[in-house]
């Protein structure tokens, strides 16, 4: 009896040390996600932010064009006459 509650106490020791170690590793293995979570929204906010500059800056450029679109043909409408 005392043989087999020292085998089946040995069988917990090594399955608890197991879980243990998988425990730790699946830990490990969060750590390193949540950093490169983190790396990838810093990276996500940049593009957003870099996208919005060239939004804005297609916009004035558009604003640009009609401008000037519109100034010659206020030219040519004045060498015509």
């Amino acid at each position: 009896m005392k043989k087999q509650m020292k085998k089946d106490g040995l069988e917990l020791e090594v399955e608890l040390s197991g879980l243990l170690d998988a425990t730790c590793d699946t830990q490990t293995k969060m750590v390193k996600m949540s950093a490169l979570n983190h790396l990838m929204s810093t990276h996500v906010l940049q593009h957003a932010q870099q996208i919005e500059c060239l939004y804005d800056r297609a916009v004035e450029a558009t604003k640009n064009v009609e401008m000037g679109n519109k100034e010659q043909t206020q030219a040519h409408t004045e060498e015509q006459q």
